[in-house]
């Protein structure tokens, strides 16, 4: 197949998708990591791509994969961390360049193990048997501006298994919404991991 060829059936791919019949079109979500990867594919039926932490997410490594995905008519979105900083410039750079709506980004204020809330990481930790400690003396001198990740390893001098502790939490979940529509639990859609769920379930398109 030559190029002109190819790119006259790429063409026709996407404007097939704004005929209703023929509307197939596809979503793919980018997220920051394993973990954050493991999550994604707990709860969506789509295409995840993990482009390995926040070095890689300068326009000039991203841009030409998110533009091949663009190009194929997939609608893209986009997990990032603001690592406690007001905004992400490199999100900012890849929003300015039209390859993807603000609106359909999610960007963790922290990261993405720090939106778990303190208690369910607890209760996660000592289940795996990371640490075996109370709650009350967990949460002492932890600042919530903060990593929980780089605060939980200093003070029990360990290292954090994240994507172990991201399936675990996947299973918490869903073990919890057993009991209580999700939908519907005002103290898990406050969370900011419920937030990100909820991104995951509404937002995108399945």
């Amino acid at each position: 197949m030559t190029k002109e060829t190819n790119d006259i059936l790429n063409q026709a791919h996407k404007e097939m998708k704004n005929v209703p019949f023929f509307n197939s079109k596809r979503s793919v979500l980018f997220v920051e990591g394993e973990s954050e990867e493991i999550f994604a594919n707990s709860f969506l039926d789509i295409e995840v791509v993990n482009y390995g932490g926040a070095g890689n997410l300068t326009y000039s490594k991203i841009e030409y994969t998110i533009r091949q995905y663009h190009d194929k008519g997939y609608k893209i979105y986009i997990q990032a961390d603001k690592d406690g900083k007001s905004e992400n410039q490199n999100i900012n750079k890849i929003i300015s360049k039209g390859l993807v709506d603000r609106e359909n980004i999610f960007c963790f204020k922290h990261d993405y193990e720090t939106s778990v809330p303190v208690r369910i990481f607890h209760n996660i930790l000592v289940d795996t048997g990371t640490i075996d400690d109370t709650l009350q003396n967990f949460e002492y001198g932890y600042d919530a501006k903060e990593s929980i990740v780089k605060y939980v390893e200093s003070k029990y001098n360990i290292t954090i298994k994240k994507p172990l502790l991201s399936t675990k939490l996947c299973k918490f979940i869903d073990k919890s919404f057993e009991q209580i529509n999700p939908y519907y639990d005002d103290n898990f859609l406050k969370t900011e991991i419920g937030q990100f769920w909820y991104f995951l379930k509404t937002k995108i398109v399945h």
